[in-house]
């Protein structure tokens, strides 16, 4: 081998030298893609109030390999007819830690929050409920808030306000009807898919979910269907009014046992 080649193959050779940290950080990468376990809680809580349809479940979230920020959570609930709904996150509370009082039982210091974005570290455990809507009747209840809202001032303001006459306008009429007509709840099954977006492509490993509905839970959500007029009447209210004619409303919610779909 001549002197030339001697330096092209050491030339070549700390050449390619240069490139293995790079290789290797890109095989490590390939090789241990961030993931994302999500472990549901054995019960779910069904509701149906003036916010609609609610569908909340607690779940603990752990990361593997580097840090993960989840920015949207769905809960797509299939009833065994074939209807499907889709709910998102509005809410969590999260278990921050424990206090801890001499001679008393330790207690769970929660702190709740908008659902925005959640951060799990892999040397985290978050234990976290997910409290969900149903996304269409959200958008939906937006555009009857609104008239509501903006004809109520206007009388207000105008001093021409009276409540009875208010409740039966069509402003307070299409938004009771509107609430009422988002009762969804059927008796049957229901099977949860569940998705959680984040900002890493990390590999999700979510279980698909079931539970059921019996005729008893039903005649208890329909209750609070019939609790709209109240509530639209009591929304109507001066504050005058409220303080002798407000009516109590009680809502009623579900606790379901829920279970993983074997894959």
């Amino acid at each position: 081998m001549t002197t030339v080649q001697s330096w092209t193959l050491a030339v070549s050779l700390v050449g390619a030298a240069a490139w293995l940290p790079h290789l290797v950080t890109l095989a490590i990468k390939v090789f241990r893609k961030p993931k994302l376990t999500m472990t549901p809680a054995r019960t779910c809580e069904v509701g149906y109030t003036e916010l609609g349809p609610i569908f909340n479940i607690k779940a603990a979230l752990t990361a593997e390999h580097e840090n993960i920020l989840i920015h949207k959570v769905e809960f797509c609930l299939r009833h065994e007819s074939g209807d499907t709904h889709l709910f998102r996150w509005h809410e969590i509370t999260e278990v921050k830690g424990q206090m801890i009082v001499p001679g008393v039982q330790s207690q769970p210091i929660h702190q709740e929050s908008e659902a925005i974005a959640i951060k799990i570290l892999p040397t985290d455990f978050k234990d976290i409920l997910f409290r969900n809507r149903l996304e269409h009747h959200t958008q939906g209840l937006k555009k009857f808030e609104y008239a509501f809202n903006r004809e109520h001032r206007r009388l207000v303001n105008a001093d021409q306000y009276d409540s009875a006459k208010f409740y039966a306008s069509s402003y307070a009429q299409d938004m009771q009807a509107f609430l009422q007509s988002q009762m969804i709840w059927k008796k049957g099954r229901y099977e949860v898919a569940v998705t959680l977006q984040n900002r890493n492509k990390a590999v999700s490993d979510l279980p698909t979910l079931t539970f059921q509905l019996e005729d008893e839970d039903i005649v208890l959500l329909q209750a609070n269907c019939s609790n709209m007029p109240k509530l639209l009447r009591n929304m109507c209210l001066t504050e005058q009014e409220r303080d002798v004619q407000r009516a109590p409303i009680e809502w009623h919610w579900i606790n379901k046992d829920v279970s993983a779909v074997a894959a």
